[in-house]
C-alpha cells in the first residue's frame, strides 16, 4: 500500500511539472516579423499536407530550404530554417493498440502566443477541430488554446503554446499530433 502511494505521489509531481506555466521570460510580448511568420506558416502548410508521413514531411521541409540540425526528435528529425528563427520537429512513436503518434512541433523565436494562435488555424480548419472547452476538457497553463478532432481512423490534437522549449529565447510554438 505504501509503495503504491509513493508511486502515485511521484506521478502527481511529474504531472504537476507538465502543467506548470512557462517562465515569464520565455513568453514573447513583441510580435515577430512577418517574414519569419511566413516561414513558420509554410512549415504549418507542409505538415498539414504531408502528415502523417514524417519522412515526407522532413523531405518537403528540406526542399523548402530547412536543414537538419544535429539533434534527433522522437524517431524523426529536427530542422531549422536558414535564419535559425523557426525550428520544426517531426517524429513518431508507437502508442497502444498498434497505432502511431505522429508529431509536428513548430517553434518560432519571438512569436507571441497570439501569433501562435493564428498560426495554428490552418490545422484547426483542416481537421475540423473543436476547442478543448467545447470538448469538455481543460487547458494546460502552457497553452493559449488547444483543439481536438476525432474520426474512426485518427485523432488530431492541436495546440498553440505560449512558449517554446526548442529555443532558449522567448517565443511560442504550435503542435499537431495525429494518432492513427
Amino acid at each position: 500500500m505504501r509503495k503504491n502511494l509513493c508511486i502515485i505521489a511521484i506521478a502527481a509531481i511529474g504531472l504537476a511539472a507538465c502543467v506548470t506555466p512557462p517562465p515569464a521570460g520565455k513568453i514573447s510580448d513583441t510580435a515577430v516579423a512577418q517574414t519569419t511568420l511566413s516561414i513558420a506558416a509554410q512549415a504549418v502548410d507542409i505538415c498539414g499536407r504531408t502528415f502523417p508521413n514524417v519522412t515526407g514531411t522532413a523531405d518537403a521541409l528540406q526542399q523548402a530550404g530547412f536543414s537538419e540540425t544535429a539533434e534527433r526528435f522522437e524517431n524523426g528529425n529536427e530542422l531549422d530554417d536558414p535564419s535559425r528563427q523557426v525550428r520544426v520537429q517531426v517524429g513518431e512513436r508507437p502508442v497502444d493498440g498498434g497505432r502511431k503518434e505522429h508529431v509536428c512541433l513548430i517553434s518560432v523565436i519571438g512569436m507571441t502566443p497570439e501569433q501562435g494562435f493564428a498560426l495554428a488555424q490552418p490545422w484547426v480548419q483542416r481537421y475540423g477541430a473543436i476547442t478543448n472547452a467545447e470538448a469538455g476538457q481543460g487547458l494546460s497553463s502552457r497553452a493559449i488554446q488547444a483543439w481536438r478532432s476525432e474520426t474512426p481512423d485518427r485523432i488530431a490534437f492541436i495546440a498553440a503554446n505560449k512558449a517554446s522549449n526548442a529555443f532558449r529565447q522567448a517565443g511560442a510554438s504550435v503542435r499537431l499530433i495525429l494518432i492513427q
